[in-house]
């Protein structure tokens, strides 16, 4: 609609030759006017003008060039001297203006908004950070305890692995001499009841007589026996036992003492190897059955801190979510800040360029065109006196607008 009207009064003011005069003024009126406007001091108050049009983003390409195009034929002439419809364009700059400088303040008033919303947020999210902080701590000294139960439980599985493996070669060592006692006691046993009761019996008619007397040297030899006494011991069993004399009695009861106290001492040292061996089996029994729970134990416990290490990583993970929240929300309330300063002072400088430049040509006369008037009032009312000193409403009067902490749009 705006296009429209600009495009409306461009065809009337362009292309119409003839406009109703101001005071019934002759049409070469305006066509002096525009003359004059031409060699206008104004031009950097104009080209002001000019450039805050350009930057209007909600005129279109061809409505800015419309209103710079009549700036010149309109607002460049001074007020008593436009024509009606150059004070139409003249209002209708103005309002352009106005709308701009609203839609400045409306900018600003946004971003405070948008400000206050996003400092709500940080607040809030200064507490989740707070919140999830303390989280994260609790949870890091809950996988502190529970690291330091693992490692004990593990402590505690592989002691028992090791004691179980020394039980187990403890054990096995005592077998190992628990059946060299048993040969040890089956020898002797053989000693007794193979050869030498045999010898005693029969004497040197028992079968392989010598070979046995032989065997008996070497078995004595080997169980620790005295060998003066194997020898004379061998002589005595070889003899009948009818031939046989107090000494070869005395040595044959001798060595059957000797054999009968070093088998029972064999079987004593068989007696306690099988109970020192069954003792070792039953403690690496239970230590088999402990390793099996401290395993069980290390299991749960590992699961249990995996869990908990899950749960840490999670609180990890929205901590930093947090913390990267927070820093979106810094950098988007420093933009904003940002942004709210940058409007203000756009907002300011808008008002002191192009809002005050308009207001200031807007109603600009020189002191020549009052002088002239006032000349052209006495001749045609002679009896009315007429004061020339009007004063002259210089730039500097129209440049000082109040800038406030919170801009509202000035009016025009």
């Amino acid at each position: 609609m705006v296009e429209f009207i600009f495009s409306s009064f461009l065809f009337a003011t362009v292309l119409s030759p003839i406009m109703a005069p101001k005071r019934n003024a002759p049409a070469a009126g305006v066509q002096q006017a525009a003359k004059k406007a031409k060699n206008t001091p104004f031009s950097k108050e104009l080209q002001s003008i000019e450039n805050a049009i350009k930057k209007n983003g909600n005129l279109s390409n061809d409505v800015q060039k419309m209103l710079i195009a009549m700036m010149g034929n309109s607002l460049a002439v001074e007020q008593n001297e436009r024509h009606p419809m150059q004070e139409r364009v003249v209002e209708m700059m103005g309002a352009v203006l106005l709308k701009q400088e609203s839609a400045i303040v409306e900018s600003i008033g946004n971003a405070k908004t948008k400000k206050e919303e996003l400092e709500s947020s940080h607040g809030e999210c200064e507490t989740k950070m707070t919140s999830a902080e303390e989280k994260k701590g609790a949870s890091e000294k809950v996988i502190k305890t529970e690291q330091e139960k693992l490692a004990e439980v593990a402590k505690k599985h592989f002691q028992t692995i090791d004691e179980a493996t020394l039980k187990k070669r403890n054990l096995n060592f005592a077998e190992r001499e628990g059946k060299k006692l048993v040969n040890h006691k089956n020898e002797l046993d053989r000693l007794k009841t193979e050869i030498v009761e045999v010898l005693i019996s029969q004497g040197g008619e028992a079968e392989n007589a010598k070979e046995k007397v032989q065997e008996l040297t070497a078995l004595m030899e080997a169980h620790s026996f005295d060998v003066s006494m194997a020898m004379a011991l061998s002589d005595s069993l070889l003899k009948q036992p009818s031939e046989r004399g107090d000494f070869d009695k005395n040595a044959i009861s001798q060595f059957q003492e000797m054999i009968v106290s070093k088998i029972g001492q064999a079987t004593t040292e068989v007696d306690e190897d099988a109970a020192k061996t069954n003792e070792l089996r039953a403690e690496l029994e239970k230590l088999e059955a402990e390793k099996a729970q401290n395993s069980a134990r290390l299991i749960e416990a590992s699961e249990h801190y995996g869990g908990v290490q899950e749960l840490h990583e999670k609180d990890k993970t929205d901590f930093s979510e947090v913390c990267n929240e927070m820093s979106r929300l810094n950098t988007m309330v420093r933009q904003v800040t940002k942004q709210v300063e940058s409007s203000i002072v756009a907002l300011e400088n808008f008002k002191e360029g192009p809002v005050t430049h308009f207001n200031m040509l807007k109603t600009y006369s020189s002191k020549a065109t009052v002088e002239e008037e006032a000349d052209d009032l006495k001749d045609s009312n002679p009896e009315v006196p007429v004061d020339t000193t009007l004063p002259i409403k210089e730039p500097a009067a129209e440049l000082a607008i109040a800038a406030e902490d919170v801009p509202e749009a000035t009016a025009i």
